[in-house]
């Protein structure tokens, strides 16, 4: 007889398209992804948000316990971390950690209040989720290879939260300055005393976090500013993301960011950069704009403007940025302000 035909082995899935979420816990754990948590409590499948979605109910029961998201295969610190959690991890000790089978680990960003969105509050209720957390994975430091996503606490037991819709984007946000401007963008800049584009006021620098370097300005006359400039555009829809430090809430001292259109040379309103007291003591503070805080949303914009308010005579503001980057696919932040 003939020999047996051997079968034909399925089609690989085809590879998702750049720019497209991969998915760690959507409803449920998803495969190559494995829950290596450790010193909590999880109810991996918590109706308690609301809806029919599913998701993680974590309560930390030890020093240093954390939630832990393992693969096999190493993912690069290029992109977008998206997660959607409740208030009870805010302001909590609690940090995001990246971890390499191999040994390394990265800088520990905290989970604070410190994206924005105009007109929103953090709600009352610990089962109502605040959507929208966004982290550029070059925060974590850069040219590594990662296997674990680590939510985890230092000294503090007792915090439970719910965490749902975690995924990892590779190819979600196109840098405009991560520790040098991009080659696709340029500068311009008027009425600004100084501007340093290698500072050494780092996240190492001033909070054991980024290694690298960041843009500071020093401004003694008001309205100078710096233009971050793309021909090809951005937009019209996704968010403008960055880090502060320096700028004090309450000092009367503001920064705002406005948007320029190459198309018909037409500009945004001045909208304030918010921070939170982060940004004027031991840390950055990490900044999320979606495009529609800006009006004229729908339009492609072709530069990027950091604006000094007004300065009385004789002031003087410096302040740093670092990790501009723009996420094309995010949807508007609402992990928002300090209540």
């Amino acid at each position: 007889p003939p020999p047996p035909i051997p079968p034909v082995p399925p089609p690989s899935p085809p590879n998702p398209p750049p720019g497209t979420p991969l998915a760690v816990f959507k409803d449920e754990l998803l495969p190559p992804w494995e829950n290596w948590s450790w010193g909590v409590t999880l109810n991996m499948a918590s109706p308690a948000t609301g809806g029919d979605r599913r998701s993680i109910y974590v309560q930390h029961k030890q020093a240093w316990s954390s939630l832990s998201f393992h693969v096999q295969d190493t993912f690069a610190s290029s992109g977008m971390l998206f997660f959607s959690v409740t208030k009870g991890i805010l302001n909590s000790g609690a940090f995001v950690q990246l971890v390499s089978d191999l040994g390394s680990t990265s800088a520990r960003l905290p989970i604070t209040a410190t994206t924005f969105t105009s007109g929103t509050t953090i709600p009352a209720s610990n089962t109502t989720l605040i959507t929208g957390g966004l982290v550029l994975l070059t925060q974590f430091g850069s040219d590594r290879q990662w296997n674990s996503l680590n939510f985890q606490v230092e000294d503090n037991t007792g915090v439970s939260y719910y965490i749902q819709d975690v995924s990892i984007c590779p190819a979600c946000a196109a840098p405009v300055y991560v520790d040098a401007l991009a080659s696709d963008w340029a500068f311009l800049s008027w009425n600004v005393q100084t501007i340093d584009w290698q500072s050494e006021v780092t996240r190492s620098s001033v909070d054991t976090q980024r290694g690298r370097r960041s843009v500071q300005l020093q401004h003694n006359v008001s309205w100078g500013g710096l233009s971050l400039k793309k021909s090809e555009g951005f937009g019209p829809t996704g968010v403008i993301l960055f880090s502060v430090y320096g700028l004090a809430p309450g000092s009367g001292k503001v920064v705002y960011l406005r948007l320029k259109s190459a198309t018909d040379n037409s500009m945004s309103s001045l909208v304030p950069i918010p921070v939170s007291s982060l940004s004027a003591g031991e840390q950055f503070s990490d900044v999320a704009m979606d495009l529609s805080m800006f009006d004229g949303f729908g339009k492609v914009w072709h530069e990027i403007l950091f604006t000094v308010g007004k300065l009385s005579t004789g002031d003087e503001l410096v302040y740093n940025i670092m990790d501009v980057a723009i996420c094309g696919v995010c949807g508007q932040p609402l992990l928002l302000a300090p209540p």
